[in-house]
């Protein structure tokens, strides 16, 4: 009985805590959105694909002449922290790492209070946030901040309860720019929003500097085995026996670099243990930065991946790649449109993806997961998808 008193006790002292600190920061907005700061503050929370469609964009910030003697804080994603920090520091003046999952917690814990804090104290006179498919939590969270002037995205429901939860949520900024929803590719989806921000056209293209690029293509093969769910990864059987029919197909003339997280290490070494050919496969598992994944896909004669950042690295490169894809967010994240890459074959289980008159179905269908067997893709596509590109001079 004691302790349920002393729970409760607690729950009451946090309640508190909680109203206080939502009473001082609506007071500090009386006092400090009266000064302006000249800064600016982006917002990019989401995954590292979602960076490397983004991130050339901030350059067009940079140079408009509304930004251009802004001082620009981008608060970020650490996954994505390296790239950021070393490609992008000569537009971003100032950068603030967070976990997104700290703001998304409903406590109120030392470490979001002291984020929230910062970014009070910092008094951004804009507040940008262009994620499309953002999360209440975290909208919540950057109005209760309480800046002067916010931006975002007219956004879909995706991460949302429903549909009014967007609406609502939009209701949180200052204004909306309107982007499309179903059926376009993300970096287009990105240059809409800043073309609406900055009201004017843009002909931004993908790219990413690796640093140091490299002259000339090796003679290795990346492989890129990982994923962040088990219906996205193709078997690793499949993987090995690629390995072997390619090797087989080209008389063992190219070697095989596979790349992934130290925690993915399991997977690397089921590849290497059913192949044939375990002479020509290196295991670069836990040992490379996102940079050196970059240099290590912009040297290579070829990557051969499940859906994932290594992906979106290779199309901003300009690299050959074969995507295998189980049609999650089809029509968002892939197949890669030629305007933006023609160097990225996509496969899928089955050849409706392929069919124009079947594409918004398709959108619609897949929109959120697509629950179709990644395994039905088998070796041989992917065999002639690889010897269609190696055997092409471009």
């Amino acid at each position: 009985m004691k302790s349920e008193k002393y729970k409760y006790f607690l729950l009451d002292i946090k309640n508190a805590i909680d109203i206080l600190v939502n009473f001082i920061f609506k007071i500090s907005k009386r006092i400090f959105n009266r000064y302006k700061t000249n800064s600016v503050l982006v917002v990019r929370l989401d995954a590292i694909g979602d960076y490397i469609l983004f991130r050339n964009f901030l350059t067009e910030l940079r140079n408009d002449a509304a930004f251009r003697n802004k001082k620009i804080t981008l608060l970020g994603n650490p996954v994505f922290k390296e790239i950021a920090e070393k490609l992008d520091c000569n537009v971003i003046n100032n950068f603030i790492w967070v976990n997104p999952d700290i703001l998304i917690d409903q406590e109120l814990s030392k470490t979001k209070l002291k984020i929230k804090l910062k970014l009070r104290i910092a008094n951004y006179d804009i507040l940008i946030h262009p994620v499309h498919s953002r999360k209440w939590e975290i909208d919540n969270f950057l109005f209760s901040i309480g800046l002067k002037y916010t931006i975002t995205s007219s956004g879909d429901a995706s991460n949302y309860d429903s549909v009014n939860q967007l609406h609502e949520a939009n209701k949180l900024y200052n204004r909306i720019i309107e982007v499309e929803t179903l059926g376009v590719f993300e970096f287009f989806r990105n240059k809409f929003f800043f073309e609406g921000l900055l009201n004017k056209n843009l002909q931004t293209q993908l790219s990413i500097d690796p640093i140091a690029r490299t002259e000339t293509k090796s003679n290795y093969i990346v492989i890129f085995p990982g994923g962040h769910a088990e219906y996205r990864k193709w078997e690793t059987k499949q993987f090995a026996s690629f390995i072997d029919q390619l090797t087989e197909k080209y008389n063992g003339k190219y070697v095989f670099k596979i790349a992934g997280a130290f925690y993915e290490k399991i997977i690397v070494d089921e590849i290497i243990s059913y192949s044939k050919n375990k002479n020509l496969i290196e295991s670069l598992v836990g040992r490379t930065t996102l940079l050196d994944l970059i240099r290590l896909i912009d040297g290579a004669l070829l990557l051969i991946s499940n859906e994932t950042s290594a992906v979106h690295m290779a199309a901003a490169l300009k690299s050959k790649a074969v995507c295998i894809s189980n049609g999650n967010h089809f029509g968002r994240f892939n197949p890669y449109p030629n305007e933006i890459s023609d160097t990225i074959i996509t496969l899928y289980p089955n050849n409706d993806f392929y069919k124009k008159e079947l594409y918004q179905k398709l959108v619609d269908e897949n929109k959120k997961q697509s629950i179709l067997n990644i395994n039905l893709i088998t070796v041989d596509r992917v065999i002639a998808s690889c010897i269609e590109l190696l055997d092409t001079n471009s």
